[in-house]
């Protein structure tokens, strides 16, 4: 069961710990690249990426109400994940919170429900 949850949860904290370090950095990845609105597209393929690890996660959870409504919790998690994102980012210096932003974390979520995996 341990092995299970390491397999499977693992990398879901990594990877959202991952976010929240380049959240923490002052300049954002967005403004290094050189056109419009990229941070809109980063925001979307992270959240999307961890969207596909969520629900990687829950279908493979011990707890059947976690399998059964893997797409409820995948967008719940997602979703509260990015608006908690956005929070931390009110604290960093040189960062803003953005609707767009949580918006476009919002849809990756969403659309990685419609990427099949196994």
């Amino acid at each position: 069961m341990i092995r299970q949850f390491a397999k499977h949860w693992i990398p879901v904290i990594i990877y959202a710990g991952i976010i929240f370090y380049y959240s923490s950095l002052s300049e954002p990845l967005g403004k290094i690249i050189l056109f419009p609105h990229a941070d809109k597209l980063i925001h979307f393929f992270e959240f999307a990426f961890l969207g596909l690890l969520l629900r990687r996660a829950l279908l493979n959870a011990s707890r059947s109400c976690f399998k059964q409504r893997h797409i409820f919790w995948t967008c719940i998690f997602g979703i509260m994940y990015g608006i908690s994102d956005e929070f931390h980012q009110c604290f960093v210096p040189g960062r803003e919170v953005a609707v767009w932003d949580l918006f476009c974390d919002s849809i990756g979520v969403l659309a990685s429900l419609w990427i099949k995996i196994k």
